[in-house]
Protein backbone atom coordinates (compact mmCIF):
# COMPACT_ATOMS: atom_id res chain seq x y z
CA UNK A 1 0.00 0.00 0.00
CA UNK A 2 1.65 3.23 -1.10
CA UNK A 3 1.25 6.64 0.48
CA UNK A 4 0.66 9.78 -1.56
CA UNK A 5 0.71 13.16 0.15
CA UNK A 6 -1.25 15.91 -1.56
CA UNK A 7 -1.77 19.60 -1.04
CA UNK A 8 -3.96 21.05 1.66
CA UNK A 9 -7.67 21.54 1.05
CA UNK A 10 -10.14 23.10 3.45
CA UNK A 11 -7.22 23.54 5.87
CA UNK A 12 -6.41 19.82 5.86
CA UNK A 13 -3.30 18.14 4.55
CA UNK A 14 -4.62 15.35 2.33
CA UNK A 15 -2.99 11.93 2.47
CA UNK A 16 -4.27 9.54 -0.18
CA UNK A 17 -3.88 5.82 0.44
CA UNK A 18 -4.13 3.44 -2.48
CA UNK A 19 -6.84 0.79 -2.25
CA UNK A 20 -8.27 -1.91 -4.50
CA UNK A 21 -11.84 -1.40 -5.65
CA UNK A 22 -14.33 -2.44 -8.31
CA UNK A 23 -15.13 0.36 -10.74
CA UNK A 24 -18.27 0.40 -12.88
CA UNK A 25 -18.21 1.96 -16.34
CA UNK A 26 -21.68 1.13 -17.65
CA UNK A 27 -25.07 1.96 -16.21
CA UNK A 28 -26.50 -1.58 -16.32
CA UNK A 29 -23.51 -2.95 -14.37
CA UNK A 30 -23.68 -0.07 -11.88
CA UNK A 31 -27.41 -0.47 -11.30
CA UNK A 32 -27.13 -4.25 -10.89
CA UNK A 33 -24.50 -3.79 -8.17
CA UNK A 34 -26.64 -1.44 -6.06
CA UNK A 35 -29.22 -2.08 -3.36
CA UNK A 36 -30.72 1.40 -3.50
CA UNK A 37 -30.35 4.50 -5.66
CA UNK A 38 -31.35 7.79 -4.02
CA UNK A 39 -30.92 11.52 -4.09
CA UNK A 40 -29.85 12.52 -0.62
CA UNK A 41 -28.60 15.52 1.36
CA UNK A 42 -25.77 15.26 3.88
CA UNK A 43 -27.30 16.64 7.07
CA UNK A 44 -25.29 15.28 10.00
CA UNK A 45 -21.86 13.80 10.61
CA UNK A 46 -22.10 10.72 12.77
CA UNK A 47 -18.98 8.72 13.65
CA UNK A 48 -15.41 8.05 12.62
CA UNK A 49 -13.56 4.78 13.08
CA UNK A 50 -9.94 3.87 12.43
CA UNK A 51 -8.00 0.60 12.44
CA UNK A 52 -4.30 0.35 13.22
CA UNK A 53 -1.81 -2.47 13.01
CA UNK A 54 1.54 -2.89 14.72
CA UNK A 55 4.66 -3.03 12.60
CA UNK A 56 7.10 -5.89 13.06
CA UNK A 57 8.82 -4.14 15.97
CA UNK A 58 5.57 -4.29 18.03
CA UNK A 59 6.09 -0.65 18.97
CA UNK A 60 5.10 1.48 16.00
CA UNK A 61 1.63 1.33 14.54
CA UNK A 62 0.37 2.22 11.07
CA UNK A 63 -3.11 2.97 9.82
CA UNK A 64 -4.77 0.17 7.87
CA UNK A 65 -8.29 1.56 7.51
CA UNK A 66 -10.35 4.61 8.41
CA UNK A 67 -13.91 5.60 7.58
CA UNK A 68 -16.49 8.21 8.45
CA UNK A 69 -20.23 7.62 8.63
CA UNK A 70 -22.59 10.44 7.69
CA UNK A 71 -26.35 10.86 7.99
CA UNK A 72 -28.12 11.41 4.66
CA UNK A 73 -31.67 12.72 4.35
CA UNK A 74 -33.50 11.03 1.48
CA UNK A 75 -34.92 13.52 -1.01
CA UNK A 76 -35.98 11.04 -3.70
CA UNK A 77 -35.75 7.27 -4.20
CA UNK A 78 -34.78 6.17 -7.71
CA UNK A 79 -34.49 2.42 -7.09
CA UNK A 80 -35.90 0.04 -4.44
CA UNK A 81 -37.57 1.12 -1.19
CA UNK A 82 -36.16 3.00 1.79
CA UNK A 83 -38.04 2.59 5.05
CA UNK A 84 -36.66 5.72 6.75
CA UNK A 85 -36.29 9.39 5.84
CA UNK A 86 -32.60 9.14 6.71
CA UNK A 87 -29.85 6.57 6.18
CA UNK A 88 -26.19 6.30 7.14
CA UNK A 89 -23.57 6.39 4.39
CA UNK A 90 -19.92 5.58 5.04
CA UNK A 91 -16.86 6.74 3.11
CA UNK A 92 -13.25 5.63 3.41
CA UNK A 93 -11.74 8.78 4.92
CA UNK A 94 -11.21 10.38 8.28
CA UNK A 95 -9.20 12.92 10.25
CA UNK A 96 -6.10 11.43 11.89
CA UNK A 97 -6.28 12.42 15.55
CA UNK A 98 -2.59 12.99 16.27
CA UNK A 99 -1.78 14.94 13.08
CA UNK A 100 -5.11 16.45 11.99
CA UNK A 101 -4.48 15.19 8.44
CA UNK A 102 -7.27 14.04 6.16
CA UNK A 103 -6.54 10.36 5.45
CA UNK A 104 -8.49 8.90 2.54
CA UNK A 105 -8.64 5.48 0.90
CA UNK A 106 -11.24 6.90 -1.50
CA UNK A 107 -11.15 9.00 -4.65
CA UNK A 108 -14.31 10.75 -3.43
CA UNK A 109 -13.92 14.03 -1.62
CA UNK A 110 -15.51 14.28 1.86
CA UNK A 111 -19.12 15.41 1.82
CA UNK A 112 -20.09 18.76 3.31
CA UNK A 113 -23.28 19.49 5.18
CA UNK A 114 -26.02 20.76 2.89
CA UNK A 115 -24.67 19.03 -0.24
CA UNK A 116 -26.98 16.79 -2.24
CA UNK A 117 -25.79 13.90 -4.41
CA UNK A 118 -27.12 11.03 -6.48
CA UNK A 119 -26.07 7.90 -4.57
CA UNK A 120 -25.69 4.34 -5.86
CA UNK A 121 -25.47 2.43 -2.60
CA UNK A 122 -24.88 -1.08 -1.29
CA UNK A 123 -25.63 -2.10 2.28
CA UNK A 124 -22.82 -3.43 4.46
CA UNK A 125 -24.07 -5.59 7.31
CA UNK A 126 -20.76 -5.50 9.21
CA UNK A 127 -20.97 -1.80 10.04
CA UNK A 128 -24.71 -1.46 9.31
CA UNK A 129 -24.33 1.43 6.86
CA UNK A 130 -24.48 1.98 3.11
CA UNK A 131 -21.42 2.52 0.91
CA UNK A 132 -21.08 4.06 -2.54
CA UNK A 133 -20.79 1.25 -5.08
CA UNK A 134 -17.34 1.16 -6.64
CA UNK A 135 -16.19 4.21 -4.66
CA UNK A 136 -16.24 7.15 -7.12
CA UNK A 137 -18.49 5.28 -9.57
CA UNK A 138 -21.26 5.37 -6.95
CA UNK A 139 -21.81 9.12 -6.31
CA UNK A 140 -22.75 11.89 -8.76
CA UNK A 141 -23.82 15.53 -8.66
CA UNK A 142 -27.46 16.51 -8.86
CA UNK A 143 -27.59 18.26 -12.26
CA UNK A 144 -27.77 22.02 -12.65
CA UNK A 145 -28.09 24.14 -15.81
CA UNK A 146 -24.38 23.77 -16.62
CA UNK A 147 -24.49 19.98 -16.35
CA UNK A 148 -27.72 19.74 -18.35
CA UNK A 149 -26.06 21.82 -21.10
CA UNK A 150 -23.03 19.51 -21.19
CA UNK A 151 -25.31 16.47 -21.24
CA UNK A 152 -27.13 17.86 -24.29
CA UNK A 153 -23.82 18.52 -26.03
CA UNK A 154 -22.58 14.98 -25.38
CA UNK A 155 -25.87 13.59 -26.68
CA UNK A 156 -25.44 15.61 -29.88
CA UNK A 157 -21.80 14.57 -30.24
CA UNK A 158 -22.72 10.88 -29.97
CA UNK A 159 -25.48 10.96 -32.62
CA UNK A 160 -23.19 9.75 -35.45
CA UNK A 161 -22.12 6.78 -33.32
CA UNK A 162 -25.22 4.70 -34.03
CA UNK A 163 -24.66 5.12 -37.77
CA UNK A 164 -21.01 4.06 -37.46
CA UNK A 165 -21.85 0.95 -35.45
CA UNK A 166 -24.69 -0.11 -37.77
CA UNK A 167 -22.20 -1.13 -40.43
CA UNK A 168 -19.87 -2.93 -38.02
CA UNK A 169 -19.90 -6.43 -36.54
CA UNK A 170 -21.32 -6.94 -33.06
CA UNK A 171 -19.45 -9.68 -31.19
CA UNK A 172 -19.78 -11.53 -27.90
CA UNK A 173 -17.50 -10.98 -24.92
CA UNK A 174 -15.91 -14.41 -25.42
CA UNK A 175 -15.13 -13.50 -29.05
CA UNK A 176 -13.56 -10.24 -27.89
CA UNK A 177 -11.40 -12.11 -25.37
CA UNK A 178 -10.18 -14.46 -28.12
CA UNK A 179 -9.27 -11.49 -30.35
CA UNK A 180 -7.36 -9.84 -27.51
CA UNK A 181 -5.52 -13.10 -26.70
CA UNK A 182 -4.68 -13.59 -30.38
CA UNK A 183 -3.31 -10.05 -30.69
CA UNK A 184 -1.19 -10.57 -27.58
CA UNK A 185 0.29 -13.78 -29.07
CA UNK A 186 1.09 -11.97 -32.34
CA UNK A 187 2.67 -9.15 -30.35
CA UNK A 188 4.94 -11.63 -28.56
CA UNK A 189 5.83 -13.50 -31.77
CA UNK A 190 6.96 -10.35 -33.58
CA UNK A 191 9.00 -9.14 -30.64
CA UNK A 192 6.74 -6.36 -29.38
CA UNK A 193 6.61 -4.47 -32.68
CA UNK A 194 3.59 -2.30 -33.37
CA UNK A 195 0.75 -3.98 -35.24
CA UNK A 196 -2.69 -2.81 -36.30
CA UNK A 197 -5.24 -5.30 -34.91
CA UNK A 198 -8.96 -4.96 -35.45
CA UNK A 199 -10.34 -2.25 -33.20
CA UNK A 200 -12.61 -3.42 -30.38
CA UNK A 201 -15.23 -0.97 -29.16
CA UNK A 202 -17.51 -1.30 -26.13
CA UNK A 203 -20.61 0.89 -26.30
CA UNK A 204 -22.21 2.50 -23.26
CA UNK A 205 -24.92 -0.20 -23.31
CA UNK A 206 -22.22 -2.88 -22.96
CA UNK A 207 -22.37 -4.14 -26.55
CA UNK A 208 -19.06 -5.04 -28.18
CA UNK A 209 -18.12 -4.31 -31.77
CA UNK A 210 -15.23 -5.31 -33.98
CA UNK A 211 -14.44 -2.15 -35.94
CA UNK A 212 -12.75 -2.97 -39.22
CA UNK A 213 -13.26 0.15 -41.36
CA UNK A 214 -10.55 2.80 -40.99
CA UNK A 215 -13.06 5.60 -41.49
CA UNK A 216 -15.22 4.20 -38.68
CA UNK A 217 -12.23 4.02 -36.34
CA UNK A 218 -11.42 7.63 -37.12
CA UNK A 219 -15.05 8.69 -36.59
CA UNK A 220 -15.18 7.02 -33.15
CA UNK A 221 -11.88 8.61 -32.11
CA UNK A 222 -13.20 12.01 -33.21
CA UNK A 223 -16.41 11.55 -31.18
CA UNK A 224 -14.51 10.71 -28.01
CA UNK A 225 -12.05 13.52 -28.54
CA UNK A 226 -15.00 15.94 -28.46
CA UNK A 227 -16.40 14.24 -25.32
CA UNK A 228 -12.99 14.68 -23.68
CA UNK A 229 -13.18 18.39 -24.51
CA UNK A 230 -16.52 18.56 -22.66
CA UNK A 231 -15.04 16.74 -19.67
CA UNK A 232 -12.12 19.17 -19.59
CA UNK A 233 -14.59 21.98 -18.84
CA UNK A 234 -15.70 20.28 -15.62
CA UNK A 235 -14.04 20.86 -12.26
CA UNK A 236 -13.24 17.76 -10.17
CA UNK A 237 -15.00 19.26 -7.14
CA UNK A 238 -18.24 19.47 -9.16
CA UNK A 239 -18.21 15.67 -9.28
CA UNK A 240 -16.84 15.31 -5.78
CA UNK A 241 -13.58 13.67 -6.84
CA UNK A 242 -9.93 14.57 -6.32
CA UNK A 243 -8.90 13.93 -9.93
CA UNK A 244 -10.67 15.02 -13.13
CA UNK A 245 -9.73 11.72 -14.79
CA UNK A 246 -12.22 10.02 -12.46
CA UNK A 247 -15.17 11.81 -14.11
CA UNK A 248 -17.05 9.32 -16.31
CA UNK A 249 -19.04 11.81 -18.34
CA UNK A 250 -20.69 9.21 -20.58
CA UNK A 251 -21.95 7.23 -17.61
CA UNK A 252 -23.21 10.40 -15.94
CA UNK A 253 -25.18 11.33 -19.06
CA UNK A 254 -26.68 7.83 -19.16
CA UNK A 255 -27.73 8.19 -15.50
CA UNK A 256 -29.48 11.48 -16.20
CA UNK A 257 -31.33 9.95 -19.12
CA UNK A 258 -32.35 6.72 -17.40
CA UNK A 259 -33.70 8.39 -14.29
CA UNK A 260 -35.41 11.20 -16.20
CA UNK A 261 -33.64 14.23 -14.78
Amino acid sequence: MSLLIGCSKDNYEIVKMEAERSIYYFIDDLEAATDIIVIGEFIEEDTQKAKYQYETDDVHMFLTDIYSTNVIEIKKVLKSKVESDTIKVSQSYGIEEDTGRLITFSELTPMKKGESWIFFLRYNEENETYWCVGDYSGRYPVPNDELFEIRDRVKEIKKPLSRVLTGEKEISRSQAEKIIASNERIQRDIGGKDISPDYLYEASDGRLYQISESMDKEAIMNIYSKIDECRAELKPETFGVFDQSKINLELYCDILERYAF
